[in-house]
């Protein structure tokens, strides 16, 4: 990747994270508590329980993953993936590019490990349940995701948690976008000279 392309993918990075910061969602998870709030009565008819996830609202959701899909799908030049390649082009510090790796790495982890949700007695990973929503439930892109989706949803007790843990795992990974965009903020000051 020559340093042109490698600079517009920066600054497409750092344009997108920068958006992401701005929206609503971003101001609810960093402002208030989210979370979810079950609760029950009994009456002569009988038991009910209710269980309801409190936080970002449905449409502040679907906004931010508008736009933090440039980061997760990889035919974007400004995924996590695709941002390797930009790093791996020799035009960076070796500590540059392996504080990349490294923090590409460390999302990969924590993507790959299991949420306190399991669902048909297996534990869901923050991944599947980031990716069932994502292209399951917001954009609708593969049939077995929505399949799955549309599963959790019918089940009013579950699907809260569920929700709650993706919600959860976009905050997360906002974290790790904003760190980027600060790596990447070093590389243009690199390919710039000002290092």
């Amino acid at each position: 990747m020559d340093q042109i392309a490698s600079a517009q993918a920066l600054r497409l990075f750092n344009e997108k994270a920068e958006k992401l910061e701005s929206l609503s969602f971003t101001s609810v998870i960093t402002k208030q508590t989210t979370g979810v709030m079950f609760s029950g009565s009994n009456t002569e008819a009988g038991s009910f329980m209710s269980m309801e996830r409190f936080g970002p609202s449905s449409e502040s959701i679907d906004a931010f993953v508008l736009t933090f899909r440039f980061f997760i799908q990889n035919n974007e030049v400004s995924s996590f993936r695709s941002m390797v390649n930009v790093y791996d082009s020799g035009l960076f510090s070796t500590p540059l590019s392996t504080e990349w790796r490294d923090l590409r790495a460390d999302l990969n982890r924590a993507l790959d490990s299991t949420s306190f949700v399991g669902y048909n007695n297996q534990q869901l990973t923050m991944r599947r349940i980031l990716e069932t929503f994502v292209y399951g439930g917001l954009s609708h892109a593969n049939v077995a995701k929505k399949e799955l989706y549309a599963e959790w949803k019918r089940n009013p007790l579950f699907f809260p948690l569920v929700e709650n843990e993706f919600v959860r795992t976009l905050a997360f990974v906002l974290d790790v976008v904003s760190y980027g965009r600060q790596l990447n903020e070093r590389a243009l000051r690199e390919l710039a000279g000002d290092s």
